[in-house]
């Protein structure tokens, strides 16, 4: 099954398994919420954002993330590596 339900349900991951999961701004929480309940530590990452395209020439503007989201700046996800059992992209 081609979605995040069918990816958790397909991974053998064991207990303890820490997994950084970077994904978009529009991500539902099916995948971290499934691989949390099988006792894994996921540590999530919007690492894109859906914005509208620029119009008549203008330049799209940068817009602060969601209360309670933490942005990990592309440069810092390489000294997030070695911490991690498992990197995940997902995506549709």
């Amino acid at each position: 099954e081609q979605s995040a339900a069918g990816m958790v349900a397909e991974w053998a991951v064991e207990d303890g398994a820490r997994i950084c999961y970077p994904h978009g701004d529009l991500a539902s929480s099916t995948l971290a919420d499934g691989l949390a309940k099988h006792g894994v530590e996921v540590a999530e990452r919007i690492a894109y954002e859906t914005v509208d395209a620029g119009r008549g020439g203008q330049p799209v503007t940068e817009t602060a993330a969601a209360p309670g989201i933490k942005v990990l700046p592309a440069a810092q996800i390489g000294a997030k590596l070695e911490e991690l059992d498992l990197l995940v992209f997902p995506a549709p």
